[in-house]
């Protein structure tokens, strides 16, 4: 049975591996294996940032985990088999590919930091949707008037930006209330968790 994974990623987002349990492995064609542990370090895909990639090591089998999930709480690492076999109730090692997950980390707060300047300098934006993988993007509606300067606001939001950036603010992550959240977030997404 599947019950809610470890999620050691928010404990430590520069945690770099992890020894855990697996509880299931569903074999897939291909040597694809879909994979779910007790705790992971593996960042699921969610909110525009691609999830975490690496590898799964355990007595018997080493696989390459290419894509994680989440639904209902529960984690699922799409994987690929290397080597040997992977089964239910081994230990496993995780080792996460470290320049990938540094490189999402920096662009994912890049666009907070682009969204929440913007959202200061032009009223009446939402947003509608962005990325944060291979080609960032932020999305808003409705689009600009035409009467505004978008050069001139290109360059006054990189000023902005770049200010933002050399304060060096420290960057928390935490649990809240969806009530805590709400008094101190300018926009919510419909869909949050």
């Amino acid at each position: 049975m599947l019950y809610p994974t470890e999620l050691s990623y928010y404990k430590d987002s520069y945690e770099t591996s992890l020894h855990t349990e697996i509880i299931r492995v569903d074999h897939q064609a291909n040597n694809k294996l879909d994979i779910y542990l007790d705790a992971t370090i593996f960042y699921p895909f969610g909110g525009g940032q691609p999830s975490d990639q690496g590898i799964l090591i355990t007595e018997t089998g080493k696989a390459e985990i290419k894509n994680v999930q989440m639904q209902s709480g529960v984690v699922k690492h799409e994987a690929v088999l290397l080597d040997g076999e992977i089964s239910d109730g081994q230990e496993a090692d995780l080792e996460l590919n470290w320049e990938r997950r540094h490189w999402n980390m920096r662009v994912h707060s890049a666009g907070h930091i682009i969204h929440d300047v913007l959202m200061g300098m032009v009223n009446g934006l939402t947003p509608a949707r962005g990325d944060h993988g291979s080609k960032p993007y932020l999305e808003y509606i409705p689009e600009l008037d035409s009467s505004i300067d978008c050069e001139k606001l290109k360059e006054q939001l990189r000023e902005e930006v770049n200010k933002v950036i050399h304060e060096d603010r420290q960057v928390e992550t935490r649990e809240t209330t969806l009530a805590e959240l709400q008094s101190i977030a300018k926009f919510i997404p419909p869909n949050l968790p």
